[in-house]
């Protein structure tokens, strides 16, 4: 037999053991468990081509961020794109628009040109949604309450309940879905005429359920949702600022975007079309990237960085980012 045939089957034998090791060793990291022989024969498919994109993309020197293998990599793009949740609907837009006041600009404030409220300990931990129930904004939407409620009142962050807005807070007429998408201006809205209750009392199942929801000790007393105007990094820059992290929506249906690793995100294909709600906790400034905004995600900490990922800030409202922001304010606590 010809010497390159061999050195050929030989160098072929070399890479199938190697891709064999490769996805062995990624379903004993992420405690992979497949249904049946055929649903782990095309994992293992999804999981090769996904690596050879990885490998190929962290070999170009002409991007301010790295990818790198995930618990979301041996996923079909359809069980990925189910991570997106926000849904903005014509009743939604309305709602928005015609019921909730806009965030006034007031260039007299100054504020730090770098922030990240994760330091200051007001934060809660980064939390796994599951690819099943597309709850993103319910994370968005309690994280912001959590962070504004220990701003506030000066206290550790006490983690509330995604479970209850995902049960108790689905209403098709005003967007929100339960696991199918939600709204944050729709379920922030709630959040001012119920009490919301802890994670522990009401833990995350990620699936739709019925409404357990128990009357608690305590309702904050919350303003009514507030609009970062439309597009304005600057504004949302301020309120990131002055109030704390808040609620954003995002174009995240990019293949780049469910490996990242670390660096600043800039996906020159990343659109104005929102589809996942986020959170933003601060911004900053890289000396290779630029200026981004800390983005808390709702993937697991084994996602990006623990979690979290910057996103290109000042980059023409790269991904859609202050397209859709919106908060609330804590007035006052008043126990029932």
């Amino acid at each position: 037999m010809d010497i390159f045939i061999i050195l050929f089957i030989l160098s072929q034998f070399g890479s199938w053991v190697e891709a064999e090791q490769s996805f062995y060793e990624f379903k004993t990291r992420f405690c992979k468990n497949y249904r049946s022989k055929m649903q782990e024969e095309q994992s293992r498919k999804i999981f090769e081509k996904r690596i050879d994109r990885i490998n190929k993309f962290n070999r170009r020197s002409d991007r301010t961020f790295k990818m790198e293998v995930n618990h979301l990599t041996d996923l079909s793009d359809s069980q990925r794109r189910s991570l997106n949740g926000f849904q903005f609907s014509v009743f939604a837009n309305t709602f928005l628009t015609q019921s909730n006041p806009v965030m006034a600009r007031d260039f007299d404030q100054i504020i730090p040109d770098s922030l990240d409220w994760r330091k200051l300990g007001v934060v809660s931990p980064v939390q796994d949604q599951g690819f099943i129930c597309g709850a993103c904004w319910a994370f968005a939407t309690t994280g912001h309450l959590e962070s504004i409620i220990a701003i506030a009142t000066n206290t550790s962050v006490t983690k509330l309940s995604e479970q209850q807005f995902i049960d108790c807070n689905r209403n098709l007429k005003i967007g929100n879905y339960g696991c199918d998408g939600g709204f944050m201006a729709t379920s922030l809205a709630y959040s001012r005429f119920n009490d919301i209750t802890t994670e522990n009392a009401y833990p995350y199942l990620g699936v739709d359920s019925i409404c357990l929801y128990n009357v608690s000790q305590t309702r904050y007393n919350f303003s009514q949702p507030i609009i970062i105007p439309p597009g304005d990094e600057e504004a949302l820059k301020t309120a990131v600022a002055l109030y704390g992290p808040i609620t954003a929506a995002i174009d995240a249906n990019q293949e780049s975007l469910f490996e990242y690793s670390t660096g600043v995100y800039f996906e020159p294909h990343c659109t104005q079309w929102l589809n996942h709600a986020v959170l933003v906790v601060g911004y900053g400034t890289d000396r290779v990237g630029g200026d981004y905004w800390i983005i808390k995600n709702s993937w697991s900490p084994y996602w990006g960085e623990n979690g979290y990922f910057r996103l290109a800030r000042n980059r023409n409202n790269h991904c859609g980012i202050s397209k859709y922001a919106v908060y609330v304010k804590l007035n006052k606590t008043t126990p029932k």
